[in-house]
């Protein structure tokens, strides 16, 4: 739920990636600041909820699984104090 009187700041950063492969339009999100679930309060509070969402029971009929997925990783070492990127093609 989106609370713009009591609610914390949350900020997400995204564009539409061209997508040829689907019927739906694919989001590239860059979550800044925020809460747990805040990308699919956003994309919900635009009116586009993401496919396969618990919490939007009319886009679970559109897909079996969550359609959300981290295509890169990025992150400080605790221990190394190196960066470490991760990446994985959306399997959607």
């Amino acid at each position: 739920m989106v609370d713009v009187d009591s609610g914390k700041p949350s900020l997400t950063l995204y564009e539409t990636v061209d997508n040829p492969r689907a019927q739906f339009d694919r989001v590239l999100l860059k979550p800044v600041i925020g809460r747990s679930h805040k990308l699919q309060v956003h994309l919900a509070g635009l009116g586009h909820p993401i496919l396969g969402c618990e919490f939007y029971p009319q886009t679970q009929q559109a897909s079996e699984r969550l359609n959300l997925h981290a295509t890169r990783l990025n992150f400080i070492h605790q221990l190394t104090g190196k960066s470490v990127t991760f990446t994985s093609e959306a399997p959607f």
